[in-house]
């Protein structure tokens, strides 16, 4: 623990030989849920709670353990090996192209995805949705399912060639947000998210706007945000 006058552990997170993960500097703890439809549908991330745990504390890494999602030493009885099996090369020769139409380029990272099932609905897998993505409608499905998908392993482009966009909902949201409840402009709701561009807002504030179009779950989400945010 560091004490006043002393300087901060540094945030970081460290990951052991053949053993668990060490999270320093203080960094929350956060739970988070899929909120999904009558279906089994995941629709969104809910946050359960964040814990503060103090400057150091220990993850499981093998799975095993007993106290999940801390670590109680069962990785030294099973004797855990923790040698690195991911694929290590560069993202652009990992990505597959999703056959389909050519007015949105789908890539996907099968070795980032985490299976989270964001990617279909009852009706339809992505896959089957860029093959009629000419059509706006499967088009702004197939762009909420890039956006929702946690692991990074999904991108999109609007054209052949085009910059691939990544998941960045959270931040586009929050930006929706300010442009909806202050007077800021662009270039100042920028500086506000790390310096981003007034046509990264732009872009921001237009994704969800055009997502909350045709995306329920995400209209409340938004709205309930806005109510809550406008309430004195």
């Amino acid at each position: 623990m560091s004490t006043e006058g002393e300087n901060p552990i540094e945030k970081k997170i460290i990951v052991t030989e053949d053993g668990p993960y060490f999270v320093l500097g203080g960094l929350l703890l956060v739970h988070k849920m899929q909120v999904v439809s009558e279906y089994g549908e995941p629709l969104a991330w809910k946050t359960e709670g964040a814990r503060e745990l103090g400057e150091c504390y220990v993850l499981c890494r093998c799975g095993n353990s007993h106290e999940k999602p801390f670590c109680d030493g069962t990785h030294c009885k099973v004797e855990f090996d923790g040698r690195e099996t991911a694929d290590t090369r560069p993202k652009a020769e990992r990505q597959v192209v999703l056959p389909g139409s050519e007015k949105i380029i789908v890539r996907r990272d099968e070795s980032l995805c985490s299976k989270s099932g964001f990617c279909g609905n009852r009706l339809a897998t992505i896959d089957q949705l860029v093959l009629g993505a000419d059509d706006p409608n499967l088009r702004s499905q197939v762009i909420a399912m890039v956006e929702r998908c946690p692991s990074g392993a999904l991108t999109y482009a609007l054209e052949a060639g085009g910059e691939q966009i990544e998941p960045d909902l959270p931040r586009q949201v929050a930006m929706y947000l300010c442009r909806q409840l202050t007077d800021l402009s662009l270039p100042k709701i920028g500086l506000l998210f790390g310096s981003r561009d007034h046509t990264t807002v732009l872009h921001g504030v237009n994704t969800v706007h055009r997502l909350i179009q045709t995306d329920r779950a995400l209209f409340d989400q938004v709205t309930a945000l806005l109510q809550s945010l406008r309430t004195p």
